[in-house]
């Protein structure tokens, strides 16, 4: 498939692209690289967003409770075509999983 979009809506309505465009400035210790245009193979994935902690930091574990909590609020739509560059039904997934407690499998 070959993405053509990716924009992110929170609880109110209001819409971004990016997940990480929700988080403040001050608080964006990530890798990020822009999805549209991206290939991706049936089968693989690709991570959308990756934050990368300390967590024997306890400032560091604060910021990542934080993050999650901006994150478990939002939903993100990806519009992408199938290899014959026909549309596909978007994916629609809420990031509500950022609520749940680390570590704990439902």
């Amino acid at each position: 498939m070959m993405i053509k979009s990716v924009k992110t809506v929170n609880m109110d309505g209001s819409k971004k692209d990016y997940p990480v465009e929700w988080i403040p400035l001050g608080d964006r210790q990530y890798f990020w690289g822009n999805l549209e245009g991206t290939a991706i193979n049936n089968g693989t994935k690709v991570d959308i967003l990756v934050f990368k902690f300390d967590i024997s930091k306890p400032n560091q574990i604060r910021k990542r409770e934080e993050i999650r909590s901006i994150l478990k609020n939002l939903t993100i739509q990806i519009k992408y075509d199938d290899m014959y560059q026909n549309n596909r039904p978007d994916i629609i997934k809420s990031l509500d999983y950022f609520g749940e407690e680390i570590g704990v499998k439902k």
